[in-house]
């Protein structure tokens, strides 16, 4: 899942002239299953280019973000864009395509509001005016507008998921109503209510700052390699979305009940290509 979700790590290492290329891949266990979209592309990407060798490890964003610091020709795969991520790392085509988040609320929490807002809420008001507790993956960016709203709220209304904790048990907390209100997108919600046999009807909550979708990509720290590194893997994406690979691979982990919206808005993100 988006970024989300936990995201991996490329080094490239060349290691002579006669060698193919090197990817060390740190990835959560999440992301190793080759269910996962995410798996799916890497594998696409690295049946493409076959002068290029996968190393699979494991990691999360906070350490990928720090390698990325201190090693050379790094790349962390399936990563959300935000504006000082952008001054650090070149930013191939979108990975992966969600549908956009929302709020949604414990049944508990739910049971308080008799109908849904008329337009998006603003997060932290939200939360701090109806003393709600939010779950938040620490290592996750939910977008610049709506990581400032987290970055406002007080301690005590916050309960913050670490490392390679599992996004399962943060989806156990809501409908245990140990959390009051968890962000997550409609996919990946719709898809631990059925895992969980969940019969709840949660509410949710549009929120400012989210859009109808959120692309990952695979984001390389800055060098001449790493600008041809991507360049090539824009040119796989591409190919992908003309021959509808892209719309393909993700709709087979969507369920059916959100496979019209899902549809919309990739029509939406082709236009927006174009």
């Amino acid at each position: 899942m988006v970024q989300g979700i936990l995201s991996v790590v490329l080094l490239i290492a060349s290691i002579s002239l006669q060698a193919n290329t090197e990817f060390v891949v740190y990835s959560s266990a999440a992301e190793n299953d080759p269910k996962s979209v995410e798996q799916s592309m890497c594998a696409l990407v690295a049946s493409a280019l076959p002068d290029y060798d996968l190393v699979q490890r494991f990691a999360g964003v906070e350490r990928s973000l720090k390698l990325a610091n201190h090693e050379q020709n790094v790349c962390i795969r399936n990563l959300v864009s935000n504006p000082w991520r952008e001054t650090e790392f070149y930013f191939s085509k979108p990975q992966t395509l969600f549908l956009g988040l929302k709020a949604y609320l414990s049944p508990r929490a739910s049971s308080l509001f008799s109908q849904s807002p008329q337009s998006p809420i603003s997060l932290a008001e939200f939360v701090t005016n109806n003393r709600l507790i939010i779950g938040i993956d620490k290592e996750r960016s939910y977008g610049a507008q709506i990581d400032i709203e987290i970055s406002k709220l007080a301690p005590q209304n916050k309960y913050v998921k670490e490392g390679l904790e599992s996004e399962e048990r943060m989806a156990k907390m809501l409908f245990a109503n140990r959390i009051d209100l968890w962000l997550e997108y409609q996919t990946v919600l719709n898809d631990y209510k059925i895992k969980l046999n969940e019969q709840h009807q949660l509410k949710s909550f549009a929120v400012d700052g989210a859009h109808d979708f959120v692309t990952g990509h695979i984001a390389c720290k800055k060098s001449p390699e790493a600008l041809k590194l991507i360049e090539k893997i824009n040119l796989i994406f591409s190919q992908s979305y003309e021959n509808k690979q892209f719309y393909l691979t993700h709709l087979q982990f969507i369920d059916s009940t959100l496979e019209a919206t899902f549809g919309e808005i990739y029509q939406q993100f082709l236009s927006e290509l174009r």
